[in-house]
């Protein structure tokens, strides 16, 4: 499985961490992350 892609958007008016939160939780619910599933570091993902 891939490591899923987030979109931040500085001018959505969300904090980046809840924009993460949603498209996280977006992603399990969608089936596209399995449990257990390891996400990335924060340096990964800066």
């Amino acid at each position: 499985m891939t490591r899923p892609v987030l979109h931040l958007s500085a001018a959505s008016g969300l904090p980046f961490y809840r924009q993460i939160t949603a498209q996280l939780a977006d992603a399990i619910r969608a089936g596209e992350l399995e449990p257990g599933t390891q996400l990335p570091s924060v340096r990964e993902l800066a």
